[in-house]
């Protein structure tokens, strides 16, 4: 059985808003604030006690099966709060360059959309939130905005978590989904779910986020998957 510490007393709750009230960190917890209903993190999540601080009430989980796992998914998806089960969309991904993560980014899409549309926080994990649930989350963000480039969104989702590091495989599909099939697939969720108000302002936060990026003076070179990028656009 998996084991987690979980330290009340030591967590430090930093969302992403706090950066407009001039602070010049997020804390990186096991999941942090993306936008509105929407959460990144890592399997520590996966407590009754985190659950219900950030009130998860949907889950994607894109992770490989380790020592545990199962048992672990399966007893934390009842919500303590509600006494129901959590909805779960659960793939198994290797953080690996021969792992195909694409062919998950329409449905998680979808899933994760339908939840936030609905009013529900959704929780997308892996294993440490570093780089499979990041991809997903940042194919997402490329349906909803998709006038904004790649970079941008890697860079937005740097100021929200800051150990987000993508592998290398996982950024080229990336940018093959952004050139190929992020707008379809946007069309597809909004035939499915209609329009949505919140999606402007989620655009908006977005862009600001990308900006104080910037504005903070971080260098691409601390970011290796955004140099990547730049250089494949070039």
């Amino acid at each position: 059985m998996i084991q987690h510490k979980v330290g009340r007393q030591n967590d430090r709750v930093v969302f992403a808003e706090s950066l407009s009230r001039g602070l010049q960190i997020v804390v990186d917890m096991p999941c942090n604030k993306v936008l509105d209903r929407l959460y990144v993190g890592s399997i520590e999540t996966l407590t009754p006690y985190y659950l219900t601080l950030y009130n998860i009430r949907q889950i994607v989980s894109v992770s490989d099966c380790g020592e545990g796992y199962e048992e672990l998914v399966h007893t934390t998806m009842h919500n303590p709060a509600t006494g129901e089960d959590l909805p779960l969309l659960q793939y198994y991904v290797g953080d690996l360059t021969k792992s195909q993560i694409s062919m998950h980014f329409d449905s998680c899409a979808l899933f994760t959309h339908h939840g936030r549309v609905h009013d529900k926080n959704v929780l997308v994990h892996c294993n440490q939130g570093v780089s499979r649930s990041p991809a997903i989350v940042t194919a997402y963000l490329m349906c909803l905005a998709d006038d904004m480039e790649l970079v941008e969104i890697l860079q937005a989702l740097k100021v929200m978590r800051s150990k987000i590091n993508i592998n290398t495989a996982f950024i080229s599909q990336l940018l093959d989904f952004k050139t190929k099939w992020a707008r379809k697939v946007w069309s597809n969720i909004k035939y499915e779910l209609g329009d949505w108000w919140k999606v402007g302002l989620d655009r908006s936060r977005l862009e600001r986020y990308s900006k104080r990026f910037v504005e903070r003076g971080l260098q691409l070179q601390e970011m290796p998957e955004i140099q990547r990028c730049q250089n494949q656009d070039e």
